[in-house]
C-alpha cells in the first residue's frame, strides 16, 4: 500500500506524485539560458556562458559546488510535508477517515479522484505560474491548503446540524478546493525544480527524496497506529489533520530559502505558450511515456481502495491493523531507495520503469489470495513491503526517464504541465471507475456458477493488466 508522495510533490505523486502515479516525481535538467517569456532571472546559473556553451554543458561539479546545499534542503523541508501527508490526505488514513464519516465507496473514490483530476490545471495556469513566479506559487498555494484541509475538522458538526447531504457536499468542495491548491503549487513546484538538480544525480536525488519520506512517514504511522489503538474515533483523525497542518507549514517555510524560480523576464502570452505545449504531443516519445505512465496511474485507482478490502469480507482487520500496512509499505520504499536510484543512474531509467512494472504486476494478484484469520495481517504486512520496494523502482525509474532524458531543457515549463495534466486525467479516472464500479458490483454480484465473485478481484485483475500493458508500451520499438 503506497501512499501519494507528498514530499515529492505528487509523486501524487503524489504523487504522484504523482499525479495518482506517484507518482511521477521530480525534475531534472539545469535551466536554459534564453527561453523567451519562460526563463526566469533568478534561475540564471551564476556566471554568464561562454559562447556556445550549453547549462548542461557547464559542468557538474558547478552545481556540486553551488547548489548542494538547496538540494538537500528541499529534501529536509520535503521531510516536514511527508509527516503533513501522512496523518492527513498522503495515507491510508484518509480512507479510514472518509470511511468513519460512513461515506459510500462511490463518494469515496469521487473525493480521491480530485487529486490528480485538479492537475489538469496545469494546462491553463503554467503560463500564469511563470508570471507570476514559480517559487511564488509554490510555497504561497502549498502554504494556503494547509488551512484549506483544517476546514474538514468542521464536518461532524455540519453532518449534525445541517444533515449528510449538506455534509458530504461540504466535505466535497473542501477536498476539492484543497486539490485545487495542491496541483497549482505543484504546477509551479515542477519547473522550478529544473534549476537546482541536474539530470546526471536525478536518480540518487529521487531515490534521497524518497528515503526520508519515508523514514517521517513511518514516524508519522507510528504515532497514528499508536493513537487509534487507544481510541479510534473521529477526533483521533482531527488531531492528526491539526496536527500534520502545523508541522507541514514548516516545510512550506523551507522552501522559501532555496534559490530559483523567481517571474519571468519577459511578457508570457498564454495562447503561444498553450500551442508551445500542445507541441510537446508531438514528441513521439513523450507521447509513449506519457501513455505508459497513463496506464500506470489508471491501475493506481482500485489499489486506492485496499482499506476497505483489508475491513471487509474475511479479513476484517482494524484500523490501526491498516496503519500498519502503511507502514510496512514505507519500510519497503527506505529498502528500495537504497537500491534503484543507483540502478537508474546507472541502466537508464527507461529500463528500470520497464522492470518495475514487470515486477510490481504480480502484486494486485497476491492480495487476492492473502490468507484469512491469524495470517492475514502478518501477509499484508508482507506484501506491503515487498510491493513498496518494487514501486519505488517504477517511480524512480519514471522521473529518470522523464525528466532525465526526454524533457529538452528549453521547453522545461511546456513538457511538465503536459505531462502533470494527462496522468492527471488518468489518475483521477482511476479511483473514479473503481469507486462506482465497487458500488455497482456490490448491488449486482458477478457469479460463475455457484461463486460469487468480488468486485475486487476483477478491479485488482484490471490493476494487474493494465501494468503489464504499461510496460509493454515502453518496451515497444522505438
Amino acid at each position: 500500500m503506497k501512499p501519494m508522495n507528498d514530499s515529492q510533490h505528487g509523486n501524487d505523486a503524489e504523487t504522484a506524485r504523482g499525479a495518482g502515479v506517484s507518482p511521477a516525481r521530480l525534475a531534472g535538467i539545469l535551466p536554459a539560458s534564453g527561453e523567451a517569456g519562460l526563463t526566469s532571472s533568478s534561475d540564471q546559473p551564476h556566471g554568464a556562458h561562454n559562447a556556445g556553451e550549453t547549462p548542461a554543458s557547464q559542468g557538474f561539479a558547478s552545481y556540486r559546488l553551488r547548489d548542494h546545499r538547496s538540494a538537500w534542503l528541499t529534501i529536509l523541508a520535503g521531510g516536514f510535508n511527508a509527516f503533513f501527508g501522512s496523518l492527513s490526505f498522503g495515507s491510508s488514513v484518509l480512507v479510514l477517515y472518509f470511511m468513519k464519516l460512513e461515506l459510500p465507496l462511490d463518494k469515496i473514490g469521487r473525493l480521491l479522484s480530485f487529486f490528480p483530476f485538479a492537475g489538469v490545471v496545469a494546462v491553463v495556469l503554467a503560463p500564469l505560474t511563470a508570471r507570476f513566479g514559480f517559487k511564488r506559487t509554490f510555497c504561497l498555494f502549498y502554504g494556503i491548503r494547509k488551512f484549506v484541509l483544517l476546514s474538514t475538522l468542521a464536518t461532524p458538526a455540519v453532518m449534525e446540524r445541517f444533515g449528510v447531504d449538506v455534509g458530504v457536499a461540504y466535505v466535497t468542495a473542501v477536498i476539492l478546493l484543497f486539490a485545487l491548491c495542491r496541483a497549482i503549487a505543484e504546477t509551479g513546484y515542477y519547473p522550478w525544480s529544473l534549476g537546482f538538480v541536474p539530470g546526471e544525480v536525478r536518480g540518487r536525488y529521487s531515490a534521497a527524496n524518497n528515503f526520508v519520506y519515508s523514514v517521517v512517514g513511518l514516524g508519522a504511522m507510528v504515532l497514528a497506529s499508536l493513537s487509534l489503538q487507544r481510541s479510534s474515533g473521529i477526533g483521533t483523525f482531527h488531531w492528526f489533520i491539526g496536527g500534520g497542518a502545523a508541522v507541514g507549514f514548516v516545510g512550506v517555510v523551507l522552501h522559501v530559502f532555496v534559490p530559483g524560480g523567481g517571474p519571468v523576464r519577459r511578457t508570457v502570452r498564454v495562447g503561444l505558450y498553450v500551442r508551445k505545449m500542445l507541441a510537446a504531443f508531438g514528441h513521439r516519445e513523450f507521447r509513449r511515456f506519457l501513455l505508459s505512465v497513463g496506464l500506470l496511474a489508471l491501475s493506481a485507482g482500485p489499489m486506492s481502495f485496499l482499506p476497505a478490502y483489508l475491513k471487509g469480507g474475511p479479513f476484517g482487520l482494524l484500523d490501526e491493523h491498516i496503519v500498519l500496512v502503511s507502514m510496512a509499505g514505507l519500510v519497503g520504499n527506505m529498502a528500495g531507495s537504497v537500491v534503484w536510484g543507483r540502478v537508474a543512474d546507472r541502466v537508464g531509467g527507461r529500463r528500470t520503469q520497464i522492470l518495475g512494472l514487470l515486477m510490481g504486476c504480480v502484486f494486485p494478484m497476491l492480495w487476492l489470495v492473502l490468507p484469512g484469520g491469524s495470517l492475514c495481517l502478518v501477509a499484508a504486512l508482507v506484501l506491503a513491503l515487498s510491493g513498496s520496494v518494487v514501486g519505488v523502482g517504477t517511480a524512480v525509474g519514471s522521473s529518470k526517464h522523464l525528466f532525465g532524458q526526454l524533457v529538452p531543457p528549453r521547453r522545461r515549463a511546456e513538457f511538465s504541465a503536459a505531462w502533470y495534466a494527462s496522468v492527471g486525467l488518468c489518475g483521477g479516472a482511476g479511483p473514479l471507475i473503481a469507486g462506482h464500479l465497487l458500488v455497482a458490483l456490490q448491488g449486482n454480484p458477478l457469479t460463475i456458477g455457484p461463486a460469487v465473485v468480488s468486485p475486487f478481484v476483477l478491479l485488482f485483475l484490471a490493476t494487474t493488466v493494465l501494468q503489464l500493458a504499461a510496460a509493454g508500451v515502453l518496451a515497444g520499438r522505438k
